[in-house]
C-alpha cells in the first residue's frame, strides 16, 4: 500500500533506491515489492544486533542490502534513512512517520481480522513497532465495535524500538 500510494503521487519517480529502517518484516515486504515498482535498489537499516535470520532473509533478496547501526554508538536507523534520502533519486517510506501504513491496516488488516472472526474479535494485540498495525486495524475494528481492546506489545522497558525511540518515546 504504501509503495503504491507512493508511486500514485509521484514521489517514486526518477528513484532508484528506497532507504528504510526496519526490524525485517517491512523492510523484507519493501525489498520484494520495490522491483515490480521500478525501484532497483533498496538498502535496509536495522540494527547491528538484528537476529541473524533475518538478515539472512534480507540479504537473499536482490538488489538489497543491509547497514547495520548501532544504537550505543549513538547513531538512529530513522535518522540514517532520511539524511540518506536527501540524495538524488532515494527515498524514505518511513513507516513511522507515514499515515499510509496505518491506512493499510485500517483498510486490509482491520476488515480481514473482522471477516475471519465473523465480527466476534474481542481484542487484537501487535507489537508496538511503527504503530501502524494496531493503530490502522484498531480505528477499523473500533468502529465496528467501540468496545474491542487493542493492546500494544513493547519490548522491555529502556530497550530500543526498531527507529530508535524508545518505550517513553512511543
Amino acid at each position: 500500500h504504501m509503495l503504491a500510494q507512493a508511486l500514485r503521487r509521484g514521489k517514486l519517480d526518477g528513484v532508484h533506491t528506497i532507504v528504510e529502517p526496519t526490524s525485517g518484516n517491512f523492510g523484507s515486504s519493501i525489498a520484494l515489492l520495490a522491483p515490480a515498482f521500478g525501484v532497483e535498489q533498496t538498502v535496509l537499516y536495522v540494527k547491528k544486533d538484528a537476529p541473524p535470520g533475518k538478515i539472512h532473509t534480507i540479504e537473499a533478496l536482490p538488489g538489497t542490502s543491509i547497514f547495520k547501526y548501532d544504537p550505543a554508538k549513538g547513531q538512529n536507523g530513522l535518522a540514517l534513512a532520511l539524511e540518506e534520502a536527501k540524495k538524488p533519486g532515494v527515498i524514505c517510506l518511513n513507516q513511522y512517520g507515514n499515515w499510509d501504513n496505518v491506512v493499510a491496516h485500517m483498510n486490509y488488516t482491520g476488515p480481514a481480522i473482522w471477516e475471519a472472526t465473523q465480527g466476534m474479535v474481542t481484542a487484537v494485540v501487535a507489537s508496538a513497532g511503527s504503530g501502524g498495525t494496531l493503530g490502522g486495524t484498531g480505528l477499523f475494528l473500533k468502529r465496528k465495535n467501540p468496545h474491542i481492546r487493542t493492546i500494544r506489545a513493547v519490548v522491555s522497558p529502556g530497550e530500543e524500538i526498531p527507529a530508535g525511540r524508545t518505550l517513553k518515546q512511543i
